[in-house]
């Protein structure tokens, strides 16, 4: 999977947003909100309660969106820096617009493989573009196996796996290649001196969401260049 468009600061009511299209022609939004109010319940002394709300293409959400979700909170819960914000929430808002697959009629299907990489893809873009306090900046890929696929997500900068979700049959050598390749193109280039390398065309992923956070850090500042 790749990413054929991303742009951030669409939602002029959200702190942050992006929308990113991906090879398959997945599209969806993503919306951060906070750090703001959270309710009694859901309050914790030490750290920001983490929501993430996942909304179909249609209709109202069901057992597939719930376990995208839960998938998104696993990834994002340890990135996001929580701890700098107590007693508040960081809501996180994703809204399908669009898939190459048919949607299932069933609410209990599973979500297209797609969907969590590209999920997950535009709530980094999102919540960088919200400015929330991050400890890296990860980018998410799907790798396919013979009859395996894989969503592999890594640190851009190290190449640390921070998450797979596997599906289908594969060996434990097809895993390896899969984990091989989604760090190959979630890493940006850096030089002998561990420097990032500027990119203008071509590389994986991980690139692309270097290049779009570049481009939205540009628009920030142009005030300064009284442009």
């Amino acid at each position: 999977m790749t990413i054929i468009s991303a742009t951030t600061t669409l939602l002029s009511r959200a702190d942050g947003s992006a929308q990113v299209t991906s090879s398959d022609g997945t599209t969806l939004i993503a919306s951060v909100s906070g750090p703001m109010e959270v309710r009694p319940r859901e309050e914790q002394p030490l750290r920001a309660y983490l929501e993430v709300l996942v909304r179909p293409v249609v209709g109202v959400a069901g057992t597939r969106e719930r376990l995208l979700e839960s998938q998104l909170v696993s990834c994002l819960t340890p990135i996001i820096r929580l701890e700098s914000y107590p007693r508040t929430c960081i809501q996180v808002n994703i809204q399908l617009l669009t898939h190459s697959r048919p949607i299932k009629t069933s609410r209990s299907s599973p979500p297209p493989p797609t969907i969590l990489s590209t999920a997950l893809n535009a709530s980094i873009l999102a919540l960088i573009d919200a400015s929330t306090a991050l400890r890296t900046t990860v980018a998410a890929t799907d790798i396919t196996i013979n009859k395996g696929r894989h969503t592999v997500v890594v640190d851009v900068f190290s190449g640390q796996l921070v998450f797979v979700d596997s599906e289908g049959e594969f060996t434990h050598e097809e895993l390896e290649e899969a984990l091989e390749r989604g760090k190959k193109e979630g890493m940006v280039r850096v030089d002998d001196g561990g420097d990032v390398m500027v990119v203008d065309e071509g590389g994986g992923v991980g690139e692309e969401i270097r290049r779009v956070v570049e481009e939205k850090v540009q628009r920030d500042l142009r005030w300064k260049d009284g442009k």
